[in-house]
């Protein structure tokens, strides 16, 4: 197998031991610190488990060669002395946190994966227009078990045409027990219903590697063939279904945009179900198209549910006249807390700044990545790393922070993927994203004026320094460098809130599962960590960390314009992509029990010392069992406003989402759950230190693209 990196460095051993000198200061007091060793820790060429140094020195080393296997490969002076010097300062603001690249670069970089497989799982987010089913769908199955969020458009195309394969003609293909077998599999079963005389296909599935073997690569345990056969069975139910609707299109009932809609989503419920990757989609449509709006009606389309949870979905905004259907959109939002939005009319600009246009091309981008931070062209893949101005202690710091955060994204996009379509457009655009941590905390801490001209500061920066490097390595500058994405591991590392994000408790319980076989679970629990059965999973342990947050305040006492205003000054001052966001309003009804009864007298009781108008209650029965819902009436929401802040909103931004906030304690086993300053004491002072000198043999856990709490896809109780 061919090596996409040809080059290597190596940071000096007295290098090395300068960087190995920095003492390590995880945040949230011990939770920072596990996050690290179940997620991010693999084991070394030794055999010995990395720590954080050498975590780091792996990813510089990585990141490095990649820069030096380009200069190299293209007769450019690589100055080995001025690099190494480079590479040590670069490693030690890592070590202090300072800036970090994202939990897939953290996890991968440095890794013969890399080296033989390309980029692919460096980076974050993708987008496509589905126009080609086989060819299309197969990009996003492709990238999904890549581990990347893939945005996509059901595009509406009322020329569509499938036809029956030959019964009469059969072709056999044995599914190799791989990436790309899986992935060929669908495009020759989608390509049997594209074509006419094409023949009817049969797979044989016999060399996928059974139920609970290794996954080699990405880790993990297979999940056998069964997720792929179900997706097979809904490929030919969904085209069959096309085919019977086809005649009386465009006001069939399963037109082609309910068609892509569902062949996306089933497919990435497969890649989850298979175990071989866990991955988040968006879905993009018109905001006019009554087929993309009611695709999460599941009154009107119950079959969907299976599927639909998959992806979250957003309304595209085209024209001027499309901002009338903001009521509606608000309507919804406040009914289902979807769909997003998304303001394509501002996608070719860089940021919003008061009528100024940035001194960048015009951007083509026609969509979006699954969190909402990256707009994208057909087939782009964009990666991301971030500052943490928070644990900068000057500007100066956060500003060479910045440096060499642009310096990890544009290397990456230097090294090939596997897909050419792909790289056509990555080397055209070289779109990066540097991002900024715990936005929230530094405004608590500095103030808006401050930060306001540290975002000017740190912008200049990052473009200076990615057209600098670009001049230098002979490639194109960057046409976007900036935003803000939504975070979920590597914040934690630090103590940080994400992104633009209030905490949701200033001290709180934070829930994580770990497998009970995984080496960490054993050592958390000699720790007096403590830890509970998981409720929908027999082999996984719920572990309870108590934390502390802030500065900033619980978004539970910050208004829902407060937060529109920090996402108008963020797009306005610093991200020329996108931001990230999901806007939490306060409902008028809260959820605040969701309780299941096994007997008739007892749900009755429960909503009898709940009465109106106070408190409603929703009550299903199935046999003899209740289930009960019971909301509390909020005199002080915001469903009012929500329509207003929309408006407000969407013309200054590039997409928007919003959610009612959930009531504490609703669910069973919530990442995150409320508690008083005694109690965190408490749970604090029965904590023993955790001796992770004690684990080996873990290979860390590749997570999702970005496991972000708002951008998380949280199955439904049926999957597909």
């Amino acid at each position: 197998m061919k090596s996409y990196i040809t080059e290597e460095f190596r940071l000096l051993a007295a290098n090395a031991m300068k960087v190995a000198a920095i003492p390590v200061d995880f945040g949230f007091e011990g939770y920072g610190e596990f996050i690290f060793y179940r997620t991010y820790s693999r084991t070394r060429p030794d055999g010995q488990q990395e720590n954080f140094h050498d975590c780091i020195l792996r990813v510089i080393n990585g990141v490095m060669s990649i820069r030096k296997s380009h200069y190299v490969r293209n007769c450019v002076e690589w100055d080995e002395t001025y690099w190494q010097e480079y590479a040590t300062r670069m490693a030690i603001t890592m070590i202090k946190m300072h800036w970090l690249p994202p939990g897939r670069g953290l996890w991968a970089m440095g890794t013969d994966y890399v080296a033989k497989r390309g980029a692919m799982a460096l980076y974050n987010c993708a987008y496509t227009s589905i126009m080609s089913l086989p060819d299309d769908v197969e990009w996003i199955m492709d990238l999904l078990m890549n581990g990347v969020g893939v945005g996509f458009a059901p595009t509406r195309d009322n020329e569509l045409e499938l036809y029956e394969p030959d019964p009469d003609d059969e072709r056999l293909y044995v599914i190799p027990d791989s990436r790309e077998g899986w992935c060929e599999s669908v495009k020759l079963l989608l390509q049997s219903y594209a074509d006419l005389n094409q023949p009817t296909m049969s797979f044989d599935y016999g060399k996928i590697r059974p139920e609970g073997l290794p996954i080699a690569g990405f880790g993990g345990t297979a999940s056998g063939p069964e997720p792929l056969k179900k997706l097979h069975g809904l490929i030919r139910e969904y085209c069959e279904k096309y085919i019977a609707y086809y005649p009386h299109r465009p006001t069939a009932r399963y037109d082609s945009v309910r068609l892509k809609a569902d062949l996306a989503n089933a497919v990435g419920c497969c890649v989850i179900a298979g175990n071989v990757r866990r991955s988040a989609e968006i879905a993009l449509g018109d905001i006019h198209d009554q087929t993309f709006i009611d695709l999460k009606n599941y009154e009107k389309n119950p079959e969907r549910e299976g599927i639909g949870y998959m992806s979250n979905n957003s309304a595209l905004l085209r024209n001027p006249e499309d901002f009338e259907q903001l009521g509606a959109i608000a309507e919804r939002v406040v009914e289902k807390g979807e769909p997003g939005v998304v303001n394509l009319i501002n996608f070719p600009f860089g940021r919003m700044r008061l009528g100024k246009r940035d001194e960048l091309q015009a951007d083509k981008a026609t969509g979006l990545n699954p969190c909402g931070e990256i707009p994208l062209e057909d087939k782009e893949v964009c990666n991301i790393a971030e500052t943490f101005p928070t644990r900068c202690e000057s500007e100066e710091e956060w500003l060479e922070a910045c440096e060499f955060a642009t310096f990890y994204c544009t290397t990456v996009s230097m090294l090939p993927t596997h897909r050419a379509e792909t790289n056509r457009v990555v080397m055209r655009n070289r779109r990066i994203g540097v991002g900024i941590v715990d936005f929230t905390g530094w405004k608590s801490d500095t103030g808006i004026h401050k930060i306001t001209r540290y975002m000017r500061n740190g912008y200049r920066k990052v473009v200076t320094t990615a057209r600098r490097l670009a001049e230098e390595a002979g490639i194109p500058a960057p046409i976007r460098h900036t935003t803000i994405k939504p975070g979920g591991t590597v914040p934690k590392l630090a103590g940080k809130t994400s992104g633009i994000m209030y905490p949701n408790f200033e001290f709180m319980i934070r829930r994580t599962n770990v497998a009970k076989s995984h080496p960490v679970s054993a050592i958390l629990i000699e720790a007096g960590i403590g830890y509970e059965q998981h409720i929908h999973e027999e082999q996984t342990w719920v572990f309870e960390f108590p934390i502390k947050c802030g500065p900033a305040k619980p978004v539970s006492e910050i208004s829902l314009w407060e937060q529109a205003v920090n996402l108008a000054l963020v797009q306005r001052e610093w991200s020329d992509n996108a931001v990230s966001n999901t806007l939490d309003f306060k409902p008028a009804w809260n959820l605040i029990h969701d309780v299941h009864f096994g007997r008739h007298d007892a749900a009755l009781n429960f909503c009898h010392d709940h009465p109106e108008p106070d408190y409603k209650t929703e009550k299903v029965q199935e046999g003899e069992d209740w289930n009960v819902k019971v909301y509390e009436y909020d005199p002080n929401h915001e469903e009012g406003i929500v329509e207003e802040v929309l408006s407000y909103l969407v013309p200054i931004t590039k997409s928007i989402a919003m959610l009612p906030h959930t009531a504490d304690g609703v669910y069973p086993q919530m990442p995150e759950s409320g508690i008083s300053e005694d109690t965190y004491r408490e749970k604090r002072e029965a904590m023993k230190p955790i001796d992770w000198t004690q684990l080996s043999g873990s290979d860390g856990v590749d997570t999702r693209y970005c496991d972000g709490d708002y951008c998380k896809i949280v199955p439904g109780e049926t999957h597909a």
